[in-house]
């Protein structure tokens, strides 16, 4: 069998959501010919509360190598260097030259964020061993409005468009969630042009989703109806959120809302403007919202989105945001309604599954006004207790499967190899 080597800071206990695509294509490999070893980050290096349970998602067949991180450098209280990737950088490019030198490694994958372990794709390179970049999300991107150019998130940016093109300089592939996350790098690197490409979605397992939590205590009330929303509050998706909250308004105005529903937020984690919280309360629904903005385990999600009934999944002004959570809301078997981009791959997908019934799409240049009458006239049907309208054929998501990562994985690494 080939060897792949991938590297990625966070893995199983950690719970951040970039750890589920590198798990789920390592689980797969092994069936296609490859044995997986992942080079991580110790998990008592972890900023980040674990999650014990997350290790009954690896398969058995994967191999783990953990380095150590240095510890957060802070200054007058203020996290200065924190990023894993950054703290563990030395230790992780130590760990991959010996293992790649060891063990005879065809194949290096990287996937980031963190950015920085990118960087140690050019001295695989140098040893002889080939090794491609994966986008979870885009390095170099536009930053919303409201960003100081005085803030991290502007100094971030500033010095990847500097790093960025040493990493990708001699990497054999480049990989994504989709075009779009990687298209940018492309356009900016001539080189890159006649270099093996290729996208695939974080995608899912079922084998995920039949691993129960039975003795999890649901956080609502028995006569309470639950809809749930289990992601971030991205912040380029402070539009789609102020329209929504704007129409189920003006429904409890007019006496359209059900007393008995609440909306639960899960993991929306910390923004550069105020909590969705805030804008409930702003906008006159603080009574029928709960936020709970810290990350819960994962197998907890899954087992809240069974036991809700609906979900909520929202995306972004971007086009290139695809949602990739809208798998394990589908594969919850509740209704959904969705709020995407008009050109969102996640759009096609739901389309393709018939589970657009409740879907609203935003479109940049339409009114607002005219956006949320169509958000509300959909919510109305959403919130309504029949579900007539809800018959999802969810055949179509196994083109996104776990597996179906893993061989576009390979068959875009084999192409590059033979091409050598």
């Amino acid at each position: 069998m080939k060897r792949i080597l991938i590297i990625y800071p966070h893995w199983p206990p950690s719970n951040l959501v970039g750890v589920h695509r590198v798990r789920l294509i390592a689980n797969e490999l092994h069936h296609l010919g490859w044995n997986a070893t992942v080079l991580t980050v110790d998990e008592r290096d972890y900023e980040e509360p674990g999650d014990p349970d997350g290790l009954k998602l690896v398969a058995p067949e994967v191999k783990v190598i953990k380095a150590r991180a240095n510890p957060v450098r802070k200054l007058l209280g203020k996290r200065m260097i924190g990023d894993i990737g950054m703290r563990a950088y030395s230790a992780l490019k130590r760990e991959a030259l010996k293992h790649c030198r060891d063990y005879k490694v065809d194949f290096a994958w990287i996937s980031m964020p963190s950015w920085y372990p990118s960087l140690i794709g050019r001295h695989l390179h140098k040893q002889g061993t080939p090794f491609g970049i994966d986008y979870q999300d885009p390095w170099v991107h536009d930053l919303p409005k409201q960003i100081s150019p005085f803030s991290r998130a502007f100094l971030t940016i500033q010095v990847a468009k500097i790093l960025e093109p040493i990493a990708v300089k001699n990497a054999s592939i480049i990989t994504g969630i989709n075009q779009p996350y990687f298209q940018g790098v492309l356009d900016r690197n001539p080189q890159l042009k006649s270099v093996s490409n290729g996208s695939f979605q974080l995608g899912f397992s079922h084998r995920d989703h039949e691993i129960s939590s039975p003795d999890l205590d649901t956080p609502w009330k028995s006569e309470q109806r639950a809809f749930i929303y289990a992601g971030a509050f991205l912040p380029m998706s402070l539009a789609l959120w102020q329209r929504l909250f704007t129409a189920i308004g003006l429904l409890k105005i007019e006496g359209k809302l059900d007393p008995k529903i609440r909306l639960y937020f899960f993991g929306t984690g910390q923004t550069h403007h105020q909590s969705l919280q805030v804008m409930a309360n702003d906008a006159g629904i603080g009574d029928v919202v709960v936020e709970h903005s810290e990350r819960i385990p994962f197998l907890h999600v899954q087992e809240l989105l069974r036991r809700a009934e609906g979900i909520l999944s929202i995306g972004s002004t971007e086009i290139h945001y695809s949602a990739s959570k809208t798998f394990q809301c589908l594969l919850s078997g509740n209704k959904l309604f969705s709020y995407f981009h008009e050109a969102s791959e996640a759009r096609e997908i739901l389309q393709a599954c018939n589970a657009d019934a409740f879907h609203v799409s935003f479109h940049p240049n339409h009114q607002a006004d005219e956006e949320i009458l169509q958000i509300k006239q959909r919510l109305s049907c959403f919130f309504a207790n029949q579900t007539t309208d809800w018959s999802p054929n969810l055949e179509p998501l196994e083109a996104h499967s776990s597996r179906k990562s893993a061989e576009a994985l390979i068959q875009t690494i084999e192409k590059a190899l033979n091409a050598q």
